[in-house]
């Protein structure tokens, strides 16, 4: 079976299409979310999303005022204009987009092999 899967894959790339991912394998903007997350949001929200410096809520799982706040995920994009704090500017939306993929994938509502679409996102309920 791997031997099969891995000459789809290899079938594939020489055709042109895009790599093959495993289901398990989660999408890249949650790399980068990641990435964002870790240069501009761990001083006040802590590495684990928990609590830091600026912010004792944790900012998802349990305890998250998520839910409640937005109640879905274009919600937290449009809030998410304002963030980081201290300057807005410091990132653009695509890594807006992204690190708002990895807060919604580590709260549970997006799935980690998705990719957050703005044009899906009222679509995407957290709960």
């Amino acid at each position: 079976m791997k031997l099969h899967v891995i000459a789809v894959a290899v079938a594939a790339a020489l055709c042109g299409f895009p790599a093959i991912r495993s289901i398990a394998d989660p999408h890249p903007q949650l790399e980068r979310g990641k990435q964002v997350y870790a240069q501009f949001c761990t001083q006040c929200h802590g590495v684990d999303g928990k609590r830091g410096e600026g912010y004792q809520t944790p900012i998802w799982g349990e305890g998250s005022l998520l839910a409640a706040k937005f109640g879905n995920a274009q919600n937290l994009i449009e809030y998410m204009q304002i963030m980081p704090f201290n300057d807005p500017t410091l990132i653009n939306d695509t890594q807006r987009l992204d690190v708002t993929a990895y807060v919604l994938a580590n709260h549970g509502a997006l799935a980690k092999d998705a990719q957050l679409q703005v044009q899906t996102a009222g679509q995407i309920t957290i709960k």
